[in-house]
């Protein structure tokens, strides 16, 4: 129950919202200025198809790119680390 406090009557008052109203029960699709529509399926165009491609291999070069060189780097620091202990140890 939602109350309400109504000043103009001393006992109790039940209002039953009705929010049926403020619901539209008649799909977007149905109107007749509406930009949605049922019976075409919505399809990417070929520019967007090879937007999506071209990004999406953009991104995984890019990304396998930056594990090499994290693991190169890598690499290259514990061997320069290992010719530091040998010189200590001579």
């Amino acid at each position: 129950y939602i109350g309400i406090g109504i000043r103009s009557y001393h006992r109790l008052v039940q209002l039953d919202p009705d929010f049926s109203v403020l619901v539209d029960q008649r799909p977007a699709a149905d109107n007749d200025n509406s930009v949605c529509s049922s019976s075409s399926k919505s399809k990417l165009s070929k520019a967007q198809l090879a937007g999506i491609i071209i990004g999406s291999v953009a991104f995984a070069t890019i990304l396998v790119t930056v594990v090499v060189y994290y693991v190169y780097k890598r690499k290259q620091k514990e061997f320069f680390e290992s010719k530091l202990k040998l010189k200590r140890l001579e």
